[in-house]
C-alpha cells in the first residue's frame, strides 16, 4: 500500500457500474496514467477547480475557443451596449434637466412677473383659438 501524501484524505466510491469502470480503464489507458485513482484524482480536481465550468473543458480544444472566443464578444457588446445605453440616459437626463430649467424661467411666477404677462396672453390666445375652432 502506497503511503498517504500530507494534506489528502483518502475518498471511496461506491456502486460505479461496471460499464464505467471499463470506459475509465481505456481511458487510463490511453492517456498512460498509472491507475484508476490518478484519472478519478484528475478529473474530481477539475471539477473542483472549474464548478460548474467543467463541461467546457471536457469540450475538444476548437470549440473551448470558439466559445471562449464568442464569450469574450458577448462581453465586448454588452460593455458597448451599457456604454451607449449610458451616454443616451446621461444625454436624456440632461434634456430634461434643460426643459426643467426652462420652465422655472418661464413659469415661475414670483420670479418673473414680465413672462408672467406674456404667459397669460399666450394662454388666452391658445383658448381663444381652441374656443373659435370648437364653434
Amino acid at each position: 500500500m502506497k503511503e498517504k501524501k500530507e494534506n489528502t484524505k483518502v475518498l471511496y466510491i461506491r456502486d460505479v457500474p461496471q460499464a464505467v469502470i471499463d470506459k475509465l480503464d481505456n481511458i487510463v489507458k490511453a492517456k498512460g496514467l498509472e491507475s484508476r485513482n490518478q484519472l478519478a484524482l484528475e478529473i474530481i480536481t477539475k471539477y473542483a477547480e472549474y464548478e460548474d465550468a467543467f463541461f467546457y473543458q471536457s469540450l475538444p480544444p476548437i470549440v473551448k475557443e470558439i466559445c471562449a472566443q464568442t464569450i469574450t464578444d458577448y462581453k465586448k457588446d454588452i460593455s458597448a451596449v451599457n456604454e451607449i445605453a449610458t451616454k443616451n440616459i446621461s444625454l436624456a437626463a440632461l434634456q430634461l434637466l434643460n426643459v426643467t430649467q426652462w420652465f422655472e424661467e418661464y413659469i415661475m411666477l414670483d420670479t418673473a412677473p414680465q413672462t408672467q404677462n406674456e404667459l397669460h396672453s399666450l394662454i388666452e390666445e391658445i383658448e381663444k383659438k381652441y374656443t373659435d375652432n370648437q364653434s
